[in-house]
């Protein structure tokens, strides 16, 4: 069996979060609710270093990796990788997600 491993936990926070509200709404999802979850992505943060805080800023990118909206949502955007894949299988936990192929032959091995 060959298999690779893929640890996507660094891909969270690169995921624009225009590429993920598109998908959303490619999948269908109410306005409503893209809108809610622009909303809940763009908020305005703020920074604090011990006593001093940042000005407000706008986060463009990244899902929030605390709450509990942050892993389906992510999962969400890279579930369209799984629609590339022809001859292997995949288990998906969180962030890692693992790819393998049953080897029987030598034909198995070869890329194409």
């Amino acid at each position: 069996m060959n298999a690779i491993y893929f640890d996507l936990s660094s891909a969270s926070d690169l995921l624009p979060h225009s590429h993920l509200l598109h998908k959303l709404s490619a999948n269908r999802i109410s306005d409503v609710y893209v809108n809610c979850l622009r909303s809940y992505l763009t908020s305005y943060f703020v920074i604090r270093i011990r006593n001093t805080y940042s000005t407000p800023f706008e986060l463009l990118s990244g899902v929030p990796e605390g709450p509990i909206l942050g892993l389906p949502l992510f999962n969400v955007f890279i579930n369209v990788l799984f629609n590339s894949v022809e001859h292997s299988r995949y288990f998906l936990f969180a962030d890692y997600i693992k790819s393998f192929h049953t080897v029987s032959s030598a034909t198995d091995c070869s890329i194409t």
